[in-house]
């Protein structure tokens, strides 16, 4: 009887230095975990700092490639030549959202000053440089492209190919025929959901949270454009705004991801993307894309004219 009673507390005293070996085995393994989730993120945001500076490698890499391969030209040819100095050009300014043929024609004649004062003959390697100087609606309109070039429905690889692009998105007349054909197409016979792009909503909604002030801007570029049709905007961008104020630290929290998650829902649901009710009088409100002001005469896109009242000052 005795014997059966110290191998019980034998038992006894294993099972409890078992069941205290798995609780710390337990710990370790949440420690582990939370260890991992961290670092996935740290190695998420260096990944997307990588990317920035590989793009630059990339351009510098493809001018000493174009030096090398004209040194070993001269080299073979047993000429000699005068190679002109490198041109330290001055960076182009960044286009954005702006229908306007001179901001379109002065960004591409910047871009190509800019491709010759950094030797850049690569056609790839142009249109690689710029769209990193895309930002609002013509970055939205370059990830859209950039996924159908992905899918193989449409290429563009060389400089000329891009500016024709770029130009039939964002030249007046080429947004006026395609808003009217547009039109012509529409069909209101279901709710808003039916008639989205798609590939446009899905642009916005998987949007990557920011990891610099420069992205974050780009977001709120976007969403400011459409900030009389959210309800309570100011309250709901409050988060990210506050971290566009001078001498306030980058620190992306739970609040900012929840504001930025509210955003790109508010964009791309009703009523920002509501259709019209064509038995209800409503306003149409448009660019200078549809109608330009011309000595105070408003000219459509079909170039009647028509006098408008110009304000008095007071």
């Amino acid at each position: 009887m005795g014997d059966v009673k110290d191998r019980l507390g034998y038992v006894e005293q294993n099972l409890q230095t078992l069941e205290d070996h798995v609780l710390e085995e337990l710990e370790s393994l949440k420690k582990a975990v939370m260890g991992q989730d961290e670092l996935r993120t740290r190695f998420m945001e260096l990944f997307a700092n990588f990317q920035e500076e590989l793009d630059v490698v990339k351009v510098g890499m493809e001018e000493t490639r174009q030096e090398t391969a004209m040194c070993k030209r001269v080299i073979e040819g047993g000429a000699v030549v005068t190679h002109s100095p490198r041109v330290d050009a001055p960076k182009p300014k960044e286009f954005g959202r702006k229908r306007d043929v001179k901001e379109l024609d002065n960004f591409i004649w910047h871009m190509e000053r800019y491709f010759e004062g950094a030797s850049i003959t690569d056609e790839k390697a142009k249109v690689r440089t710029a769209t990193l100087y895309l930002t609002d609606t013509a970055t939205l309109w370059w990830r859209r492209k950039h996924n159908d070039i992905e899918k193989g429905l449409c290429t563009i690889d060389t400089w000329d190919v891009f500016k024709k692009e770029i130009k039939r998105q964002f030249y007046p007349k080429n947004v006026t025929y395609e808003a009217r054909k547009k039109l012509r197409e529409l069909k209101h016979k279901s709710s808003i959901h039916d008639y989205m792009d798609k590939e446009k909503v899905k642009a916005i909604k998987e949007w990557e949270a920011p990891t610099k002030i420069s992205e974050l801007r780009s977001f709120l570029g976007l969403a400011n454009y459409y900030q009389r049709f959210i309800k309570g905007y100011s309250a709901k961008a409050a988060p990210l705004m506050d971290l566009l104020k001078k001498e306030k630290m980058w620190e992306w929290s739970k609040r900012c991801q929840s504001a930025f998650e509210g955003l790109k829902e508010a964009v791309t649901e009703e009523p920002v993307l509501a259709l019209p009710d064509h038995t209800k009088v409503f306003e149409l409100q448009t660019d200078d894309g549809c109608i330009r002001l011309c000595n105070w005469r408003s000219i459509d896109a079909r170039g009647a004219s028509n006098s408008v009242r110009e304000p008095q000052v007071k």
